[in-house]
């Protein structure tokens, strides 16, 4: 924390714009699903890999300060992300550097989460996310857990925020707990996607803190001609928005 308070500005749009690099010039695919339906994907190394320690320490760093400078009390909150996404490497990343409480989501079966009624909440999941026969996602949630949740609140803590429809499942299983949402954070807003306007939208009174701003662009001629042997490469990622400031919130 005093580390974090001590933070030049100069430092911290340095960190900012050294994580902002590893999202460029990312070739983006057409990924086909079995049902024939398509949609185009950005690897973004937060995501896959790979990435450095010092870039992790980046994404962390920023983003606990846009937490601290939101007032967000971070010794009485609660960082929850999906624990088998890249929000993992950005939940641990931002514990390092502040010290926050780290919950995390998961997804559990009909037989789970029957084996431990009442100390699960889930939440129907949309076809989009069916990864199983009947996986849903849900908070663990013991009762002195919940009421630690209830009394100080949760930041929701993403490596991307692509559709939304995560981030709106996980809110939706936070009402069904009465357990403020204070604060969304996402290392990367895939704009093309429109999740981010949709939460911004949606939950106007909750700060959504983000580093990078993606969009895809058209491959030049150089890259076309590099990326023709594979015709579901589709185009290069690019990121935009004022380079000059070191998050935004929206």
């Amino acid at each position: 924390m005093k580390k974090l308070s001590s933070l030049s500005d100069k430092t911290l749009l340095s960190m900012a714009n050294l994580f902002r690099d590893t999202c460029s010039n990312i070739p983006v695919c057409r990924v086909v699903k079995k049902n024939k339906e398509s949609y185009n994907y950005i690897p973004l190394p937060i995501t896959d890999g790979p990435m450095k320690d010092t870039e992790l320490d980046a994404i962390g760093m920023v983003t606990g300060k846009a937490l601290m400078n939101e007032d967000i009390d971070l010794l009485n909150i609660t960082g929850i992300t999906e624990s088998d996404r890249g929000g993992g490497f950005i939940l641990s990343s931002v514990q390092r550097c502040t010290g926050i409480n780290i919950h995390w989501a998961n997804w559990y079966d009909s037989s789970t989460i029957n084996a431990f009624k009442g100390d699960f909440l889930t939440a129907e999941m949309s076809p989009e996310f069916i990864m199983g026969s009947s996986l849903r996602p849900g908070l663990y949630l013991p009762e002195h857990i919940k009421k630690s949740l209830q009394k100080g609140g949760v930041v929701l803590i993403d490596d991307v925020v692509s559709t939304s429809k995560t981030l709106f499942t996980l809110k939706s299983i936070l009402d069904m707990a009465d357990i403020p949402l204070r604060a969304i954070v996402c290392g990367v807003e895939k704009v093309d996607y429109e999740g981010g306007s949709k939460l911004r939208e949606t939950f106007p009174h909750i700060p959504f803190i983000t580093v990078a701003r993606v969009k895809i662009r058209d491959f030049t001629e150089e890259e076309e001609l590099y990326y023709s042997f594979n015709k579901n490469f589709i185009g290069m990622s690019e990121v935009i928005g004022d380079r000059t400031v070191p998050y935004y919130i929206l």
